[in-house]
């Protein structure tokens, strides 16, 4: 049983759809880069749906669509690199938190009294 194609116009909304998300993406590595958080909730299951979409495509429809596909790749890729950086720097800060409190708890102690 072959999965059925879309239609052109079903393909052009498709590709709507994939370039919309990717602009999405690119503006959330933007804030994720400004060190700022982002919710990413839900975009697994939006980025399944549109690659499932794309075993119902033909073979020239793939072709045409590819480009758009390789840009939704691109743009997660980024957005995966500046989820990275962000994590390393916020373990980095509390190592430093960390190192801190471990400073202040030995130093920041007052000495007992010596027992008589």
């Amino acid at each position: 049983m072959s999965t059925p194609t879309l239609d052109a116009a079903g393909l052009a909304a498709l590709m709507q759809e994939i370039d919309a998300l990717a602009g999405q993406l690119h503006e959330a590595r933007g804030i994720v880069e400004k060190g700022e958080l982002v919710d990413l909730q839900g975009l697994d299951a939006e980025v399944d749906r549109l690659c499932r979409a794309a075993q119902a495509l033909s073979r020239d429809q793939g072709r045409t669509a590819a480009a758009a596909y390789q840009r939704l790749n691109g743009a997660l890729d980024a957005l995966t690199a500046a989820v990275g950086t962000q994590r390393t720097a916020v373990a980095a800060s509390l190592k430093n938190v960390s190192a801190r409190k471990q400073a202040v708890s030995a130093y920041g102690r007052v000495p007992s009294k010596p027992r008589r």
